[in-house]
C-alpha cells in the first residue's frame, strides 16, 4: 500500500472537523479512502475499499468487540478527534474550542534547526495536553507535540471476496491480537507536527507545509497548495449518513 496521497481536512466552527484520507493500495489499482467525522460531541468514521481487507486500528480491539466495547471505542474515538481538533485550532488560529478550557503556561525557550522558539505548555478538559513552540520573532507556530494513542493498520493481502478471504482476515486479526498489550489499549506515543513556508491567506498567515514525526520518525508530508476559508459546506457535510 502507497503513502498517504490526499488528506482533506474541513473545519466548520465551533465545533465541526472531518479529515479525509487516501491510499493507493497495491495490486488493486484503486483507492482506500477513511473519513473521520466530528459533530459536536459526536464521531463516526466511514471507510471505503474495493475489497474490504484494510482495518484501521487506534485502541488496540482486534477481534469483534461486545456492544459494551463498542461504546467504550466509541467514547475514546469522540475525545481523540476532539482533541485533534482542537490541535489544529491551537496551531491555525492560536485559539483552542472554548469548551476545552485551555490554560497556557510559559515553559521557557528552545533552539532548532528553524530557529529559538518560546515553548508553550496547553492543557485542558478531558486530559488535553500540547506544547506549542512560537517563532521568537514572528510568533508563528514552528512545532507542536503531544502524546496520542498510535494508530494501527491491518492489511489482508487478498479480496474479502475471494475463497479463503476470511482466513486470511483471521490470520490477520490473530496476527494484530498478539501484538496488542494485554490491557486491550494502544501504545502511547509521541507525535510532533512541524510548520513551515507561511503565506498570506486573506488576513491570515497560514503554513503550507506540515509533516508529521511519530517518536520520531517520519509518518506524513503535506504539501498544501490552497486553504479555502468560510467555503459553502453542502448541508449535510457533517452529517451521519
Amino acid at each position: 500500500m502507497s503513502p498517504l496521497i490526499e488528506p482533506l481536512p474541513n473545519f466548520q466552527l465551533p465545533d465541526k472537523f472531518q479529515r479525509s484520507e487516501s491510499w493507493l493500495v497495491g495490486g488493486l489499482g484503486s483507492n482506500v479512502i477513511m473519513s473521520r467525522t466530528l459533530s459536536g460531541g459526536e464521531s463516526w468514521t466511514d471507510n471505503s475499499a474495493p475489497s474490504g481487507g484494510i482495518i484501521f486500528m487506534r485502541d488496540g480491539q482486534a477481534e469483534k468487540p461486545t456492544k459494551e466495547q463498542m461504546e467504550q471505542m466509541q467514547k475514546r474515538q469522540t475525545g481523540q478527534m476532539r482533541a485533534e481538533f482542537a490541535r489544529y485550532m491551537l496551531v491555525l488560529l492560536l485559539n483552542a474550542p472554548n469548551d476545552f478550557n485551555v490554560q497556557y503556561n510559559y515553559a521557557g525557550e528552545a533552539v532548532a534547526e528553524d530557529g529559538r522558539a518560546d515553548v508553550i505548555d496547553a492543557s485542558g478538559a478531558a486530559g488535553f495536553a500540547a506544547r506549542l513552540f512560537l517563532n521568537k520573532e514572528t510568533h508563528l507556530p514552528l512545532m507542536l507535540s503531544y502524546r496520542a494513542p498510535k494508530m494501527r493498520m491491518m492489511t489482508v493481502s487478498r479480496s474479502i471476496g475471494h475463497q479463503g478471504g476470511a482466513d486470511a482476515v483471521k490470520e490477520a486479526r490473530d496476527k494484530m491480537s498478539k501484538e496488542t498489550p494485554p490491557s486491550g489499549k494502544a501504545e502511547e506515543v509521541e507525535y510532533q507536527m512541524r510548520f513551515e513556508d507561511y503565506r498570506k491567506v486573506g488576513s491570515l498567515l497560514l503554513p503550507h507545509r506540515i509533516t508529521q514525526s511519530m517518536n520520531g520518525e517520519l509518518n506524513e508530508e503535506w504539501e498544501i497548495t490552497s486553504y479555502e476559508i468560510n467555503p459553502q459546506f453542502k448541508a449535510d457535510k457533517f452529517q451521519k449518513k
